[in-house]
């Protein structure tokens, strides 16, 4: 099984474990319903559910149940950014950089530029706006070469998918003007996009009521233990950070072994970050629960994030969180009257504002397109 450093090796096999056991209990019970399991590619590149989304997969959904590893059993859905994803491709006019500088129109010049005014614009956006990138393609490794080629990947992320794609045109502009300052040409490729979550209270008090019977994930010494010692590698104020957030006492155990209180609505937090479960979450009623997996503080995207993501105190916060997934959807389907207020919460919103797909028309996702081939 693959580890990422996000815990998506524990994101799919526990969340097909809870529709598993859900299935079988209905099978077993006689009680009607239909389950369905979704496995959702490229969550961190393009945004796999947005095309789902875009594509109908979603359709017919009453209620969407998931989850994420985290470093504590969490019930209160988080605000996200929404964000774009895109490839600015340079090209140029290659040289020698020694004795015909003249001649050459440096690729390379221009993706710099563009980072360089991309920074002057962060000053300008935002607090809570994102702006994120990464070199594709460098050139050569040759000095003494005017690059011909060059190219970036760009993640812009915002509060709102409207806000989101105000600045990604900024972002657009600034690579249009570093082409122009080296006499380049640039090529955008919009790569994928997801929308800022639509969190649902009523989904959240039932999960919450579950997560409070079934309580805190049976952590055991021997996993203290083994905390301890990821504890000692954490960057530092990440384990304290991480206990004011949820409220845990700073000489607490490194595996949080509480639940977090409901946070009223209103004190939502912002996570900077982003998820592609926010498009379903405008399609269907959705909640998400995360998962206690991790060490308090482990920073995601971090090699303690990978070296726990197959560790014995993983698992039993994966499956915690599957058995209160399946029992919250048991929920959906033996109470009707609780489906139909998570629906009619759901729709007061969507009423007053409909779902804004991020995605333009006529882009379909990654492996569909020619010539495709991954970064």
């Amino acid at each position: 099984m693959p580890v990422t450093a996000c815990g998506h090796n524990l994101l799919g096999a526990g969340s097909l474990l809870a529709a598993v056991a859900l299935a079988r209990h209905l099978a077993a019970t006689g009680q009607p319903g239909t389950v369905r399991y979704y496995g959702c590619p490229a969550e961190e590149g393009a945004a796999g559910k947005t095309f789902m989304v875009a594509g109908g997969a979603f359709d017919g959904v009453d209620a969407a149940v998931s989850w994420h590893p985290m470093d504590a059993m969490t019930t209160t859905q988080w605000n996200t950014l929404a964000y774009t994803q895109a490839y600015f491709r340079f090209r140029g006019v290659a040289s020698h950089a020694g004795g015909m500088p003249q001649h050459g129109r440096s690729a390379l010049d221009a993706a710099e530029l563009m980072n360089v005014g991309v920074n002057f614009l962060r000053e300008h956006m935002d607090d809570s706006d994102r702006i994120h990138y990464a070199f594709t393609d460098g050139g050569g490794p040759s000095a003494n070469v005017v690059q011909p080629t060059a190219a970036l990947y760009y993640i812009v992320r915002s509060r709102t998918v409207v806000s989101m794609r105000t600045l990604y045109e900024r972002v657009k502009k600034v690579a249009e003007g570093a082409a122009m300052m080296t006499e380049t040409e640039v090529e955008i490729e919009f790569d994928g996009a997801c929308a800022e979550m639509l969190p649902n209270r009523v989904l959240e008090e039932a999960l919450h009521a579950n997560v409070v019977e079934l309580g805190p994930v049976p952590f055991d010494e021997a996993d203290q233990e083994y905390g301890r010692l990821i504890a000692e590698g954490l960057p530092d104020g990440a384990a304290a950070a991480g206990q004011l957030r949820i409220g845990q006492p700073v000489d607490g155990h490194p595996y949080f072994d509480g639940i977090p209180a409901l946070v009223d609505p209103d004190r939502r937090a912002l996570m900077t970050g982003s998820t592609d479960v926010s498009d379903v979450s405008w399609i269907a009623p959705t909640v998400q629960i995360t998962g206690g997996t991790h060490v308090v503080g482990t920073p995601a995207h971090s090699w303690q994030f990978v070296t726990q993501a197959k560790s014995p105190a993983a698992h039993k916060g994966m499956i915690h969180s599957a058995t209160a997934m399946a029992a919250t959807a048991l929920d959906l389907i033996t109470h009707p009257d609780l489906l139909q207020a998570a629906r009619a919460e759901f729709e007061g919103v969507i009423a007053q504002t409909p779902y804004d797909c991020p995605i333009p028309e006529g882009v379909v996702a990654p492996p569909l397109r020619a010539g495709y081939h991954p970064a």
